[in-house]
């Protein structure tokens, strides 16, 4: 019943807070502060964290963090920041909010998936398929966490050549909500299967949302991960006349940007 009483306190503290988006009439953070005195609950305790670190940076977070953690007793304080170290890649760091949250047996821990599965490739404990299929066997998962690790599974399925599996997933997601990552790899297993007029129509979706940098690399991995690494060199050509530093590149791009191959078309087309 407290609980209740607190959250309709601050329901005009919380109207003031929508208002300030788009009019400054009242100090953003100040309202967030009020907010967590008042209400002390899990949700305003996590964007009290996240102004902190917005407004005074990250160790400012850390030390509110604790505290709040503490009093709340939830696992979204340690998922707020964790996920602003993974940011920052103090990849550790992260892993020990989750781990100081789970010790503390905290029973929303199901928010701590996103951020395990975010680091599980710089962390030798978390096992990247293993979290994929504990975020998709929980019932309970926001929304976002359950396309994050729907998406995951997706490229997994392709990467084992289950293109069929890895499409019924895609398609899925398609149903829902058209977005740039649903998207890309969608064109993947159509480029894998030589659809290459649909795949560039949907890869071409995605110019007004990147710039000629930007898509290029897209395209050109897009083309590495259908294993035609030979039909991305045009794009990663493409990509070093827009400013695109080979030195600095994305990983996948190294064979390819090294090559004889990227080489001699480079001095051809110059």
């Amino acid at each position: 019943m407290e609980k209740i009483i607190r959250e309709i306190l601050v329901l005009p503290l919380r109207l003031l807070l929508l208002v300030s988006r788009f009019v400054p009439i009242v100090d953003r953070y100040t309202l967030v502060k009020w907010i967590w005195k008042v209400a002390r609950s899990d949700k305003s305790g996590f964007e009290l964290v996240m102004e902190t670190v917005d407004r005074f940076g990250l160790q400012a977070g850390r030390d509110l963090a604790h505290g709040i953690l503490n009093e709340t007793k939830s696992a979204i304080i340690a998922f707020g920041i964790a996920h602003s170290e993974r940011l920052e890649n103090n990849y550790q760091a992260a892993k020990e909010w989750i781990d100081f949250a789970e010790e503390m047996g905290c029973e929303d821990c199901y928010h701590l998936l996103s951020v395990k599965l975010g680091i599980s490739h710089m962390i030798e404990d978390y096992d990247h398929d293993e979290i994929v299929e504990e975020m998709l066997a929980c019932n309970y998962l926001p929304m976002e966490y359950t396309y994050q690790a729907l998406i995951n599974k997706a490229f997994l399925l392709f990467k084992e050549d289950q293109h069929q599996k890895a499409e019924k997933i895609v398609d899925h997601i398609l149903r829902i909500k058209n977005d740039q990552i649903s998207e890309n790899l969608k064109a993947i297993i159509l480029l894998a299967r030589k659809e290459d007029v649909l795949a560039k129509k949907l890869l071409a979706k995605s110019k007004k949302h990147l710039s000629e940098l930007e898509y290029s690399l897209n395209v050109a991995q897009a083309y590495v991960s259908a294993s035609r690494p030979d039909e991305s060199i045009e794009w990663l050509y493409i990509a070093v006349c827009e400013g695109y530093d080979c030195s600095e590149g994305h990983p996948v791009f190294k064979n390819i940007i090294e090559s004889d191959e990227f080489t001699n078309y480079c001095v051809a087309r110059n």
